[in-house]
């Protein structure tokens, strides 16, 4: 968590205060995850086969209890290059 928010401190600090920076942080971890998951060869290989695989980026907030869609899904490889270009440009 400490890489993501030294790589992200630009997007962090568009933020109010501490508790949406905590969810905004949150919220780009999940994605990361999203990517790192899109990042093996297990799921490569299956798109190379034209396996409909898709990964979803979801967070559960304690506050409200309630499941929030990041809209982050990746059915693809380029999905994934998009996803990451997309992220570095928030770096």
């Amino acid at each position: 968590m400490q890489d993501i928010q030294r790589d992200y401190a630009r997007e962090l600090d568009k933020s109010a205060n501490q508790d949406e920076k905590l969810d905004k942080l949150c919220e780009i971890n999940v994605i990361e995850q999203v990517l790192n998951v899109g990042e093996t060869t297990i799921l490569q290989d299956a798109w190379l086969k034209d396996q409909d695989v898709a990964i979803h980026g979801w967070i559960y907030h304690i506050t409200d209890g309630i499941f929030q869609d990041l809209q982050v899904t990746i059915s693809g490889l380029d999905d994934l290059a998009g996803l990451r270009q997309e992220m570095l440009a928030k770096q």
